[in-house]
């Protein structure tokens, strides 16, 4: 009598795995991974900075007082014609402290047009650490080897114009550009990595905008 070792317990013949259920469930792990990874990137894609309630607006009149960098106060009307990138950072806000390089860049970057100025304003975490604020600006500063103009906002003149005109929030950083009209154009909350780059490739497509008729 013939017997077969690799006939299963219940007498019949050996399994045949099916070549077409295989592929299919590879197919459908493959299928579920890809749903998985694009809602991931969809959960964590950045959003629009052109799309804020404040963009359209426009930015009252202010004036900041210098950190490090430069000796001369700035205010309002010294930035009239010009495309401003305003980022409100603390040296105590950790995600500040991780953006603030890449903007350094991006302003020494576009530091030869003349039409384009980037204004970093430092904030205390509390109203009494503002007389070490500069100390502590200048640490942080020097520990990343940055050559950058920043200033204070003592009386809170930029932050009460940003926050009439919807874009501050009491969240850092807070960074919005606006264009040679003065006009808001795009508003970022907190840090987002890759978020420089968007605000870079804004900036020139407003630089590249005609300069208004006066």
């Amino acid at each position: 009598m013939r017997t077969s070792s690799s006939s299963d317990a219940s007498g019949h013949g050996p399994r045949r795995r099916n070549p077409v259920a295989t592929w299919g469930g590879i197919a459908l792990i493959v299928a579920i991974g890809l749903t998985l990874f694009s809602l991931r990137r969809h959960l964590i894609s950045r959003p629009d900075p052109t799309i804020h309630h404040a963009v359209g607006g426009q930015l009252g009149p202010f004036e900041v007082v210098p950190l490090s960098g430069t000796d001369a106060p700035l205010d309002s009307d010294q930035l009239r014609g010009r495309v401003v990138l305003f980022d409100l950072w603390g040296p105590w806000c950790p995600p500040c402290r991780r953006e603030l390089p890449a903007l350094a860049e991006l302003a020494e970057t576009l530091a030869s047009n003349h039409d384009f100025r980037f204004v970093a304003v430092a904030v205390p975490y509390e109203a009494s650490e503002q007389t070490t604020l500069a100390d502590d600006v200048q640490r942080f500063l020097q520990g990343h080897g940055l050559n950058l103009a920043v200033y204070a906002d003592p009386d809170r003149s930029l932050r009460m114009a940003a926050q009439r005109a919807g874009v501050y929030t009491g969240s850092f950083p807070t960074t919005w550009l606006i264009d040679r009209q003065g006009t808001i154009r795009a508003v970022w909350k907190g840090f987002l990595p890759g978020a420089v780059d968007d605000m870079k490739r804004l900036a020139e497509q407003l630089l590249d905008e005609p300069r208004p008729s006066t």
